[in-house]
């Protein structure tokens, strides 16, 4: 299909052509006029008019032409211009041929200044490696390539992108790279999520202390959301001190560790119905105070600001639900969030995330932020049940040594599930021995 330009060319050609030989016969017919028969002048006039009928219908032909080319150029715009994806054409040497307006939001860059900018310009220094080493076996093996990258917007904003590529040949035979960009940062996450999630469950699971796991915890929170900042506040006593934390000033995690208020004498501060009284935003979140119609909760009882110099600008004690010490926007802070480690109605603690950079969360954010908090919370809630019934046998087996007489216990099953060394060695038998006899069995041993 001829283009706009290609059409109006050649109508101009035409018509000068046909002015040139009109001016032709115009001349030499007019120098002959007089001495030609009547029947050779009707001749050249018949002549002219069919060369005006058929000048007309070329006109209209264009003119067909030319609305066709309106039609297709406007498919064209939704087809490629508006496309979901960003379509680029890159030469051999890399550089930006030809660019879709989907690639051009996608790169934060006007269409115009994208075209003759090497590609590799934005993608992020760490990952260009992998575009180069995709470029290299695309022109090599003329096979299509894929591969997962970091790329940069102009205002350097990174995001993960996804790249389809294959070669083929312009016009004057050269060939060219036709690729096809995709935005994949929020699938990225969430496969980022379900591993860190796994990753969790196994730090969690690990025979180390709790310390050592909350503290491997806090780290891998850090690396994979990419916060400056995170701690971990666990319930102790009244008080939810913080019990590890990665990327804080130690100075800010002193002043900040304990949100218990203390009456002038040094006696914790209750409210009306004994339980003790928790500043700050993260004493809202620990203790459920929190309204789901304010922006800045979310309905799971989380809160999150990108800015909190402007949210103390512009909101209250009241809106926040409790006097705010504001000792994270005084340290600089301006994107917090405060995540509740929450079950049963009971609170366990909670996830702390902070940057000095604002915006850098969102509500998608949260949520899995959320999902985390929910495997952490099992996870403990789990632990304390084990530490409890650890505590709880060895107090049993500590009284169950301490007197003089034996001490047996079976299951309803009949299964043996304790044995003091005074019953075994009145019995005569050993500890292992004794785990393979039933009630049954010690009864008819003869020793009672």
């Amino acid at each position: 299909m001829k283009s706009e330009d290609d059409c109006q060319t050649q109508a101009a050609g035409l018509r000068q052509r046909a002015e040139k030989i009109f001016q032709q016969r115009i001349v030499s017919t007019c120098a002959n006029l007089e001495s030609m028969p009547l029947e050779e002048i009707r001749r050249i006039i018949h002549e002219l008019q069919i060369h005006q009928i058929e000048l007309e219908m070329q006109n209209e032909e264009l003119l067909r032409t030319q609305e066709q080319l309106d039609c297709q150029k406007e498919r064209y715009f939704d087809l490629y211009d508006l496309a979901p994806f960003g379509y680029c054409t890159v030469n051999e040497k890399g550089l930006i041929l030809e660019a879709n307006l989907t690639a051009s939001t996608l790169l934060g860059v006007v269409r115009g200044e994208l075209i003759g900018q090497p590609l590799s310009y934005f993608i992020l220094k760490e990952d260009q490696d992998i575009y180069y080493l995709h470029k290299k076996q695309l022109f090599q093996t003329g096979e299509p390539q894929s591969c997962k990258l970091r790329m940069v917007k102009k205002e350097r904003t990174i995001f993960w992108a996804h790249l389809e590529a294959k070669v083929n040949k312009d016009v004057e035979g050269m060939p060219e790279l036709r690729i096809v960009l995709s935005d994949i940062s929020e699938s990225k996450f969430k496969e980022d999520m379900v591993e860190l999630a796994t990753r969790l469950i196994a730090q969690i699971s690990t025979p180390e202390d709790l310390h050592q796991r909350m503290s491997s915890l806090a780290v891998s929170l850090q690396n994979i959301t990419g916060c400056e900042a995170v701690g971990i506040r666990l319930k102790e006593g009244d008080d939810y001190p913080y019990y590890v934390t990665s990327g804080f000033p130690s100075a800010f995690v002193q002043a900040e560790t304990h949100l218990c208020v203390e009456k002038p004498a040094g006696e914790i501060l209750r409210d009306n119905i004994g339980n003790p009284v928790l500043e700050c935003m993260c004493g809202n979140i620990l203790q459920g105070r929190f309204d789901p119609a304010k922006p800045f909760f979310t309905v799971k009882g989380s809160f999150w600001s990108n800015g909190t110099t402007a949210l103390l600008a512009t909101t209250t004690d009241a809106d926040r639900q409790a006097r705010t010490r504001n000792r994270c926007n005084g340290e600089g802070y301006e994107s917090v969030a405060l995540v509740p480690l929450r079950i049963n109605n009971q609170s366990l603690g909670l996830l702390q995330f902070n940057d000095h950079r604002p915006d850098r969360f969102s509500p998608a954010l949260i949520a899995h932020f959320e999902k985390i908090a929910d495997i952490i919370t099992i996870a403990l809630w789990r632990s304390q049940i084990e530490e409890r019934i650890q505590a709880s046998e060895a107090l049993y087996r500590g009284i169950g040594e301490s007197i003089d007489y034996g001490v047996w216990v079976c299951a309803p099953d009949g299964r043996n599930t304790y044995a003091s060394e005074s019953f075994l060695n009145m019995v005569g038998i050993t500890q292992e021995q004794c785990s393979d006899l039933g009630w049954g069995d010690v009864l008819h041993s003869g020793r009672f």
